[in-house]
């Protein structure tokens, strides 16, 4: 829509939008109890989300996001990715790892791409320290050899282990991260770390030509 000013489309995504709003709550249950993974594939439409709020400036779509955000600032509640994440703790440390799968890589970074979106919205510091600390988690536990994050999908100590096997879409969400960083802070740090991956495991994972 924003290439195009296409109408129709922006109308799709309204629609889409407000059939969810209307399906959670004939439902009677929030959208981090829906899906997989605890909710975290479900909640990557965060991001999606508040562009659509800035688009149509419909109150209706950032008080949806800061409703279900709002339970990522409980521990208590899986996966409490803001509470968890200003802990400063391994992600082995949130939960029990051996019983609920629940760290999935990809969908919680795109979670954080919406969280960070959030921050841009509302300037509320929260967000942005929580992405911080969350970035600091996965260059302490979660970075793999192949400079990517996470273990075959997961956020499972992968820095421990001596291989490593990674999906272009962790490398991919990683990178979006990185660069999302970089771009609210500035600190180079974030950028190095975007590098690695670009040249790294990025690179690796596809064809010159783009054919896959």
């Amino acid at each position: 829509y924003d290439l195009s000013g296409d109408k129709a489309i922006l109308d799709a995504c309204v629609r889409f939008a407000d059939n969810l709003l209307f399906e959670l709550k004939k439902s009677g249950r929030r959208l981090v109890e829906t899906g997989t993974f605890s909710g975290v594939a479900s909640c990557s439409i965060l991001k999606p989300m508040l562009m659509l709020y800035r688009i149509t400036e419909d109150q209706r779509y950032l008080d949806f996001c800061l409703d279900f955000v709002g339970d990522w600032e409980n521990s208590h509640i899986m996966p409490g990715l803001i509470a968890n994440s200003l802990s400063e703790k391994a992600m082995s440390l949130w939960y029990d790892f051996d019983k609920i799968r629940w760290a999935k890589a990809y969908e919680m970074m795109s979670c954080f791409d919406g969280i960070l979106e959030l921050y841009r919205i509302t300037a509320e510091e929260k967000y942005l320290k929580a992405s911080e600390c969350f970035y600091s988690i996965l260059m302490k536990y979660e970075l793999n050899p192949l400079y990517s994050v996470a273990f075959n999908d997961e956020f499972r100590d992968a820095s421990s282990n001596i291989n490593a096997i990674t999906e272009p879409c962790d490398v991919i969400h990683f990178m979006r991260l990185c660069h999302e960083l970089f771009t609210l802070t500035g600190k180079p740090e974030y950028m190095d770390s975007f590098e690695l991956a670009f040249y790294n495991p990025f690179l690796a994972s596809s064809f010159k030509s783009g054919e896959w």
